[in-house]
């Protein structure tokens, strides 16, 4: 679920992510501040209520989008990457991303960071796993 509004139902609620200010975000064409996880569908009777838009779900084999590389959270992906042998063809666990000031952004894969400019110009490309 992604949150367009300032409240959010709290039963069921697995993880939260919100935001100072809204961003745009793929999954749903439009801002947000932030998403939720839940445990199970929620009714479309809660999501009106609380102004919820269900995310788009991941598409297996569909490569990632860089927004969705940098909000994801131990989430296993399928890595793409003839040029970097060592990880090519993997199942990984993406966690995110990590900026370092002078250093530059980082993607981070089984603990491991690698340059995000491999992302950018797709020398390594990521797909959801599950």
């Amino acid at each position: 679920m992604v949150v367009t509004g300032f409240t959010i139902p709290l039963a069921g609620k697995h993880g939260l992510n919100a935001r100072r200010k809204r961003r745009f975000c793929t999954d749903i064409g439009r801002e947000a501040w932030g998403y939720i996880d839940f445990e199970k569908p929620l009714s479309e009777n809660i999501q009106k209520q609380y102004e919820l838009t269900p995310a788009a779900e991941p598409k297996i084999g569909r490569p990632m989008t860089e927004f969705e590389i940098c909000i994801s959270q131990h989430m296993p992906v399928k890595v793409m990457a003839p040029n970097v042998p060592d990880i090519d063809g993997h199942i990984m666990i993406l966690d995110g991303c990590r900026k370092m000031p002078g250093e530059g952004k980082f993607v981070i894969l089984d603990g491991e960071e690698y340059a995000y400019t491999l992302f950018v110009d797709d020398t390594i490309i990521l797909c959801p796993a599950r």
